[in-house]
């Protein structure tokens, strides 16, 4: 498990998902996030979801993130205990070319897949942030840098953080909870 600590109370956790060919993508998924969550915090974490899907553990923020392709897969953790929290992984190819319009705004363009791939994770993870909003992607603002999102229903721009490998591309958001 690699792990990035962001400031003193915000924990993000990567690492890819061991897969069992007897189990459905979704428990791979359900599996890698209850070992994760246990390695971080130390316990048998109880995690459940809020009505909109958001998860949740008492005492945290917490945002989740899969990918997953035919060879493997990666989940992406990232609680914190002062801070609101949003996070998204996809890893590298070419398919998100397919749907760039539907997600991209008029006045937002891209230039390669992993511009493409980053706006994309972007917004994911500011959309997870502000979920109580329940943002479209119109909503949602990359800024040209592609070091910020403004959710235009708040007129609020938040900064994001980007970690680019060869399987992977991740972005994450926080706010600290009094903002």
């Amino acid at each position: 498990m690699m792990r990035i600590t962001d400031y003193k109370d915000i924990i993000i956790a990567i690492d890819k998902i061991e897969k069992d060919p007897k189990l459905t993508a979704r428990e791979n998924e359900h599996k890698a996030e209850k070992s994760m969550l246990q390695q971080l915090l130390g316990d048998d974490v109880a995690l459940s979801h809020n009505s909109d899907g958001k998860p949740e553990i008492d005492g945290y923020n917490i945002s989740i993130s899969h990918t997953l392709n035919k060879q493997d897969g990666y989940i992406a953790i990232i609680i914190a205990k002062h801070h609101k929290v949003g996070i998204d992984i996809e890893y590298r190819s070419n398919r998100i070319m397919r749907i760039v319009e539907r997600f991209l705004r008029d006045d937002e363009t891209t230039t390669s897949v992993d511009d493409a791939l980053i706006s994309w994770c972007a917004k994911e993870a500011v959309y997870k942030l502000f979920s109580s909003d329940d943002l479209t992607y119109q909503q949602m603002k990359v800024s040209p840098a592609r070091d910020s999102v403004e959710n235009i229903v708040r007129r609020r721009s938040v900064p994001i953080n980007t970690c680019m490998t060869p399987g992977y591309i991740m972005v994450w958001t926080t706010l600290a909870e009094e903002d």
